[in-house]
């Protein structure tokens, strides 16, 4: 949505875009969370990769002269805690400050690890 200011009227909300993700099995659990910073969006899929809950942070990024968001990364967790069912669901939680991204997984490793 973006927020409309006409002069002398009542700001209003208009939908502008809707986000979808370039892989469609992410659907489910797309947009859980989300963190946006100067013209990128980060958007959790935390039950995504092969109905394993695996989970991923897909990113997107406001084009300067389109003003359309379009996805331009897909983020998964680089050491995905050795569970035989893969449920770590990586991307629970996700936020944006400057140059990082942090990214939370909302289930316990079997082997006490706890990684961001």
């Amino acid at each position: 949505f973006e927020r409309s200011l006409k002069r002398g009227r009542i700001p209003a909300w208009m939908q502008k875009h809707k986000l979808s993700a370039a892989d469609v099995s992410v659907d489910p659990f797309f947009g859980g969370h989300v963190s946006l910073q100067e013209g990128l969006l980060a958007v959790s899929a935390h039950g995504h990769k092969d109905e394993t809950f695996a989970g991923s942070v897909l990113i997107f990024e406001l084009g300067k002269l389109s003003k359309k968001w379009t996805q331009v990364d897909q983020l998964y967790a680089k050491d995905p805690f050795g569970s035989p069912a893969g449920d770590e669901r990586f991307g629970f939680s996700v936020k944006m400050s400057g140059e990082y991204l942090v990214v939370s997984s909302s289930q316990v490793p079997r082997d006490g690890r706890h990684e961001t």
